[in-house]
């Protein structure tokens, strides 16, 4: 039951946030829109939950006024990004990070709060700085990073996210971007020019229509107290599902480790759940799977709440497999659904001479599996010689510094073989001269042995003095 639920709301709120990062909002808007009427930002750039009192702003309590009866969602975007829209031919505004807020009652006072705890980034204004969908994704997820970071100063967190905005888009910073001193006492107007202003806003969150019926279907489901009498309890009772063990894939379109694993999963559960930011390649996956899916005589219903996403997959499988999506739906597709049913009959009786060998598939994605494990040993080992290479040169340069380690080792080992001659050379000299004039050597013994201790000396070179004269030190600073 507690599955099923997890199920229904991921699926609610994935459906209900998709649209409203990739809004812009017109500067005429009035009711759906409001800059936010204070001086500093409570929401983006400050981790704290911080609670604002909209009660005393006009603005603001008509705002909620308007959005409450309409059950719209509320969010805040900071800095925002003002441009001429011209597919709408309008000026509007597109925040550059959205969080969501909600608007709250204590005793008289109206609240405002964070309901997540950190912000996303604003697809439209990133789209309108010319960043693709995939780059979209790998700057996100930086942005991210450095959001959970301990960075407490707003003004330096904001300055970070900027800095790695502007590395990515030639944006126009036109207000110094300071969470602390908002500008949103200056009025937007036409005769601004393009880029980023130091201003926030308050904005309504209006899914799309073809959305509405599906989110209110996924709120009824998931306040259902009786979810496993439905039909999706179905989806995770795993006993009537055949399992197929690891079989070899056909990947025509270009595909990671994880999706290859991804697809074997798919073949051995009652549900998958693929997630992924934009750019991140589940279109491929999608047609990858499907493709596999047909190579085992499976049947698939590939559904989706948007035309785009259906057009992207079937267009592009029907392009390089003739007729394997067969697309309904509109008026227009199901016009066309006789013509291929007969090119289908027409294609299924003609004759292949192509040779159709698994077996050879098969034997190249063995020696894939093959190559790609002996790869992730060499990789592993790479790993462990770059870890270790790493520790050596931080303990090298914590105890000799700027000292040339390698090359001194080597011209010491030279010098400490003459030093190893002299010596014995130094001890036998002594021996004999103890068998002569008894234990204690005399004035002329001392003397050739001073002597040949200081012509031992001068064979060391300079670079031994320093590692002494080092160790010496680090002696003395642990004594």
């Amino acid at each position: 039951m507690d599955k099923l639920k997890a199920i229904v709301s991921y699926c609610y709120d994935c459906i209900k946030n998709e649209d409203i990062l990739e809004k812009d909002i017109s500067i005429n808007v009035r009711s759906k829109a409001v800059l936010y009427p204070f001086d500093s930002d409570p929401f983006i750039f400050n981790k704290k939950n911080h609670r604002v009192n909209a009660s005393v702003n006009e603005k603001l309590v008509k705002f909620h006024e308007y959005v409450l009866p309409r059950d719209f969602e509320t969010y805040y975007g900071y800095p925002v990004l003002f441009y001429f829209n011209e597919d709408q031919q309008k000026y509007v505004l597109a925040p550059l990070f959205v969080i969501e807020v909600r608007f709250i009652r204590e005793n008289d006072d109206l609240l405002i709060e964070k309901v997540e705890h950190l912000p996303s980034c604003g697809l439209q204004a990133l789209n309108r700085l010319g960043l693709r969908s995939e780059e979209i994704a790998e700057l996100g997820s930086k942005i991210t990073t450095i959001f959970k970071m301990n960075i407490s100063n707003q003004a330096d967190l904001a300055k970070r996210c900027i800095n790695i905005i502007q590395y990515e888009t030639n944006i126009n910073i036109n207000e110094k971007i300071d969470p602390t001193s908002l500008t949103n006492n200056q009025n937007i107007s036409k005769k601004m020019t393009g880029g980023l202003y130091n201003k926030s806003m308050i904005f309504a969150g209006e899914n799309r229509i073809y959305n509405f019926n599906l989110l209110q279907d996924l709120d009824e489901l998931r306040r259902k107290s009786d979810l496993e009498e439905t039909s999706l309890a179905y989806l995770l009772k795993c006993e009537n599902i055949n399992s197929i063990e690891y079989k070899t894939l056909i990947l025509p379109y270009q595909a990671n480790e994880y999706q290859i694993k991804s697809i074997q999963s798919i073949f051995n559960n009652a549900l998958t759940v693929i997630t992924g930011p934009p750019g991140t390649g589940k279109s491929q996956f999608i047609m990858n799977l499907l493709i596999n899916l047909f190579h085992y005589k499976k049947s698939v219903l590939f559904v989706s709440h948007t035309n785009e996403a259906v057009n992207v997959v079937s267009d592009r499988l029907n392009d390089d497999f003739k007729n394997i999506i067969i697309r309904t739906g509109r008026m227009e597709y199901r016009q066309e659904l006789k013509g291929k049913f007969n090119d289908l009959l027409i294609d299924a009786g003609k004759i292949d001479n192509r040779e159709y060998e698994f077996g050879c598939i098969k034997d190249i994605w063995d020696l894939i599996i093959k190559c790609r494990e002996k790869l992730i040993t060499i990789d592993k080992l790479e790993q462990k010689y770059e870890e270790e290479f790493s520790l050596y040169h931080d303990k090298k340069d914590t105890l000799f510094m700027n000292i040339d380690i390698e090359n001194t080792y080597d011209d010491l080992t030279f010098h400490y073989k003459k030093v190893l001659k002299r010596k014995n050379k130094l001890m036998h000299i002594q021996l004999k001269s103890e068998k002569k004039e008894g234990v204690k050597t005399n004035h002329h013994k001392y003397k050739k042995r001073s002597k040949l201790l200081s012509k031992l000396l001068k064979n060391l070179p300079v670079s031994a003095y320093k590692i002494i004269s080092k160790s010496n030190k680090m002696k003395k600073r642990f004594n």
